[in-house]
């Protein structure tokens, strides 16, 4: 880039950046001349000090290096190249004034085109020049609609009528016109149009001037209409005029929002408000308002697509909005960034990431560093180095955007060195010794340290010594002749058997070979016979085996194996498949002519795995389908006797591996034969067969007779039944879907939970559930693996309601309590049990309870009531109660009970006094416990304010309305205006209230 300090010469100059093609050196000089010309000119003015004729005196220190610059053909591209940059800028902003059709070409509107040029003010660049900078391909708007029927619509509108029926309708009611013709309706055809308007028209042409008012409008819609009568234009005028009247407010509504662009969900408004739905041409209406858009100089966007726009902070170009965009398609700076750590997305100039904070700048250059290293390591071959480098990479920085680059790369590279080795440890076992050093070689040009591997070394080391001693023997030999030449070869390719000189000399004398080849299947290999040929000096044999046909052989396939015996196993068959195998001789490298082949040989495997598990009337049957098996076949037998000898049944499977066998006695023994059958090519091939034996078991009865009940001491439960076999219990929150008595105890243990007793006696259990459940509890008698399910109860441990609090009001009393989750209603049941029909109740919904914030309790003239509690919850269904909460409640009417104290010395006790205590309460029989509490000073306000000196009895009978008592205390602890009586039990103030004593001051 050029000195951003300075304006572009181009511009100063007038020269166009998008035609450097057709500028001279020149025509460039002679623009120098003529600027410096006028900025002489400038600075002579008598403006001395106006903002001209100080750029006047700028631009002529710049003309020398203007000269050298527009003179060196380098850097006067550069300077184009800028321009074109500037330019680019400044007529990207065209795209703000454009409007987006629907099919997604942009149509720049032209009054932004001719106010951008007079904004830019950059000589010799016309409006092409700054649409091509802009890189918007301007397309005009395709019309739809005939030129003559907008023309019609326009003379139309111009007299107030938004239909062509209207304008027949209006002629023929003006009375002085007398026209004798049908008026239109909406369901007035074609032909009813043409027919009256003729009559209309031919009305209108023949009045003389002046006789009707507005004939001149009139006569010129005629016009207009006399040449739309085709059904076609008609039809286009018609819906031309119904999309015009219903966008009409749309129109007075763009115009009002003017100032703002028109994006899509703008546009998607009005054709959801105004079109949609009202039987309108859905693709005229866009046309229309794509239309009002143009000539009005709106800019809109009709696509789908998202018109956001940027500026760009480097060259203040707008671009495209958008997160996938991340260089400035102007000037190439970066305008976007992703943070290697989190993968946020944001702006390039931010320093810090605002996703998770870490410094952008250094994050991005230590990861560039890291992936440096990690292309550095495959370019030299360190697999391992690149593996471990590109995973710290990848835990530092997990969304750095090479990272899938480089995985690819490191896996593909990883992929070639694996291949590479492969083909060492095959040529090493083939003894392909040349091959193996050609490959070796011509690999370390990608992986230098490949011989820091210890075994390709020692491979590679081997191969060199025995090709260096072939290729001794092959020189030899090419100086001799005959046999002598012909042993030396034998010789080099005893040492390395692919040796090139070696086999290509003795090629011409291959091996005979085998015959009389058999394949003999076992369970799980296959047994190769061959007979070998009667002169095998240095002979082996090469075994190639092909699926489902035999295998193409040349020199250069690798075998399955190679071995000096005249017998082979392959213990590497899969099995179901059909084994194709040809031997071939090998000497000196070369293979025989002949060879011998046999098959198709198939290895059958026998079905293993079996389950037989007991269910309530036969088996449930589990097994492991052997591998490439085409189906299994299952026969059963009844009695100790095999399956297969004798009578037998052959059962249905599915051959998903699992079935079940139902309607078995119990207590028999069952036999099972399962055979695994195998096809190819029309025939099938089966295992001998497997028998397993088991016997159906005899289940007790179910517990259908459980009882549980609540243990209100301690919140525990206690179950019972009448059977004398193990019980187990199960719980689960929902009822599981299950068949049948019995289920094997492993499913049982899947779909419900265990319950553990807190203790078992004969014929039941006591156990525990946890706060707030509702659960499902089954009786199972285990017996063996099997579970007999008895019949279930459902147990709630629901959650009571907690903190209860009661308020008097009014002789009512108010509760106030913690509401449980969950729980719908309460329920209050009021002096009486929950099965007593005779008890009160008072149900209140969760709702009304939120309204009013508590519950009352109707006191009914009584001055206490007994209540309980409880919270009502739906479970399944089921209308379940909590456990119950209960209180007493009092009305608030009480009695007023009086009491005095005197004190005297006790007799014979120095310095001790007793204090004599008198209660009294009118109408009671008798009052509740209190107790005497004494304070060092000032008077007790609370019964924990002080010591507690004496204790009533409970309760404190009345003999006459009073009830005495005496207590003794030291002399200096016996201040009878530091003592105030209290009841323990807050309970008793609801009925009754102490009267304190005036105390003289």
């Amino acid at each position: 880039m050029n000195d951003q300090n300075r304006d572009n010469f181009c511009y100063l100059l007038g020269l166009n950046p998008f035609r450097e093609d057709r500028y001279e050196q020149a025509d460039i000089v002679k623009a120098i001349d003529s600027r410096k010309s006028k900025w002489e000119s400038a600075t002579k003015a008598n403006r001395g000090g106006s903002k001209a004729v100080y750029t006047a005196y700028v631009c002529l220190d710049l003309v020398p290096e203007m000269r050298r610059v527009m003179d060196n053909k380098v850097l006067r591209h550069n300077e184009f190249e800028d321009a074109r940059k500037i330019l680019r800028a400044k007529a990207s902003r065209l795209i703000r004034s454009s409007v987006v059709f629907r099919n997604g070409a942009i149509s720049i509107c032209p009054s932004a085109i001719r106010n951008l040029m007079k904004a830019v003010a950059w000589e010799n660049v016309e409006e092409d020049t700054l649409i091509e900078a802009s890189g918007i391909s301007n397309t005009p708007l395709p019309r739809v609609v005939d030129a003559q029927v907008i023309n019609c619509f326009e003379a139309l509108n111009d007299i107030g009528l938004w239909h062509p029926y209207d304008f027949v309708n209006r002629i023929i009611s003006i009375p002085s016109l007398a026209v004798e013709a049908n008026t239109l309706d909406e369901f007035s055809s074609y032909d009813d149009f043409r027919g009256s308007f003729k009559t209309v028209y031919n009305r209108l042409s023949s009045v003389s001037p002046g006789k009707v008012r507005n004939q001149d409008a009139y006569i010129n819609v005629g016009r207009s209409l006399n040449l739309v009568q085709t059904d076609e234009q008609i039809g286009s005028l018609i819906a031309y005029c119904r999309c015009r009247l219903s966008l009409k407010p749309v129109l007075t509504m763009m115009d009002d929002d003017s100032g703002q662009p028109f994006d899509h969900g703008y546009i998607d408004n009005i054709i959801d408000t105004f079109v949609s739905g009202r039987d309108l041409d859905e693709d005229l209406a866009v046309y229309i308002l794509e239309d009002y858009c143009l000539r009005k100089g709106y800019p809109a966007n009709f696509s789908g697509k998202d018109s956001g726009l940027a500026v760009c902070p480097s060259c203040t170009a707008m671009i495209p909005s958008s997160d996938s965009l991340f260089f400035c398609p102007v000037c190439g700076s970066p305008v976007r960034t992703m943070c290697p750590v989190c993968g946020k997305i944001q702006a390039a100039g931010n320093r810090n990431c605002s996703g998770c904070g870490s410094n952008l700048s250094e994050s991005r250059t230590e990861a560039e560093k890291m992936d440096s290293r990690v292309r550095s390591y495959i370019s030299v071959g360190e697999v391992e180095s690149a593996k471990n480098q590109l995973s710290d990479l990848k835990a530092k920085y997990p969304r750095y955007g090479q990272n899938e680059e480089l995985s690819d790369l490191v896996s593909s590279t990883d992929g070639r060195l694996a291949c590479i080795r492969s083909r060492v440890s095959e040529d090493s076992i083939a003894r392909n010794l040349y091959d193996l050093k050609t490959c070796v070689e011509e690999s370390l040009s990608d992986f230098p340290d490949l011989l820091s591997d210890g075994e390709i070394r020692n491979r590679y080391d081997e191969a060199c010594s025995k090709v260096s001693e072939a290729d001794a023997l092959c020189v030899q030999a090419a100086s001799k002749s005959g046999e002598e030449a012909t042993e030396l070869y034998i010789r080099a390719s005893a040492i390395c058997p692919d040796h090139p000189d070696a086999v290509s000399q003795l090629k011409g004398r291959p091996p005979e070979g085998p015959a009389d080849a058999s394949a003999e299947a076992r369970s799980d290999c296959v047994i190769l016979r061959y007979a070998v040929p009667e002169e095998r000096r240095g002979m082996t044999f090469c075994i190639y085996r092909g699926s489902g046909a035999y295998p193409e052989v040349d020199q250069s396939t690798v075998p399955l194996a190679e071995t000096d015996r005249g017998a082979f196993s392959d213990n590497t068959p899969d099995p179901g498949i059909a084994y194709f195998y040809r031997i071939y001789s090998k000497r000196w490298g070369v293979l025989s002519r002949e060879y011998a082949e046999c098959g198709p040989a198939m290895v059958v495997r026998e079905v293993t795995n079996v389950t037989i598990t007991p269910v309530e009337d036969g088996f449930v049957i589990r097994y492991l389908v052997p591998s490439g098996c085409t189906r299994v076949r299952v026969w059963r037998k009844e009695g100790g006797t095999p399956a297969g000898e004798g009578e037998e049944t052959e059962i249905a499977d599915t051959g998903s591996g699992v079935f079940e066998d139902h309607g078995l006695r119990g207590g028999q023994v069952y036999s099972y034969l399962f055979v695994a059958e195998y096809e190819y090519d029309g025939d099938v091939e089966r295992s001998l067969g497997t028998v397993f034996n088991c016997e159906t078991p005899l289940y007790p009865d179910p517990v259908d007779d459980m009882v549980i009940r609540w243990n209100k001491e301690d919140g525990t439960y206690t179950a019972r039944w009448s059977r004398t076999e193990r019980v187990d219990l199960y719980c689960s929150q929902k009822r599981p879907q299950m068949f049948g008595r019995t289920a094997s105890l492993e499913d049982l243990g899947r779909w419900m939970s265990k319950i553990v007793p807190l203790e078992t006696f004969a014929g039941g259990c006591t156990f525990a559930l946890e706060p707030g459940s509702a659960v499902y509890v089954y009786p199972v008698i285990p017996v063996g693996e099997t579970g007999v399910r008895g019949t279930e109860s459902l147990v709630a441990n629901l959650r009571p309601f907690r903190d209860v609090e009661k308020k008097l009001d009014g002789g009512d009393c108010l509760l106030t309590a913690t509401w449980p989750d969950g729980a719908g209603e309460a329920v209050i049941l009021i002096n009486g049990a929950d099965d007593d029909p005779s008890a009160e109740k008072v149900t209140v919904t969760r709702e009304e309870y939120e309204q009013k914030g508590y519950v009352r309790v109707p006191m009914k003239g009584a001055s206490r009531r007994t209540i309980s509690m409880f919270a009502v919850y739906d479970v399944e269904g089921e209308r379940m109660r909590s456990i119950g909460i209960s209180t007493d409640v009092w009305s608030g009417t009480y009695r007023k009970v009086a009491y005095s104290l005197r004190s005297d010395p006790v007799k014979g006790e120095n310095g001790r006094m007793r204090v004599h205590v008198r209660i009294e309460c009118q109408g009671a029989v008798s009052v509740p416990r209190c107790v005497m509490v004494l304070v060092p000073e000032g008077i007790p306000l609370k019964m924990n304010d002080g010591e507690i000196v004496w204790e009533s009895e409970d309760p404190m009978v009345l003999k006459d309305g009073r009830y005495e008592g005496d207590f003794v205390l030291e002399k200096d602890r016996s201040a009878l205006d530091r003592m105030r009586p209290f009841f323990p039990r807050k309970e008793d103030y609801s009925r009754f209230r102490f009267v304190h004593p005036l105390r003289r001051l």
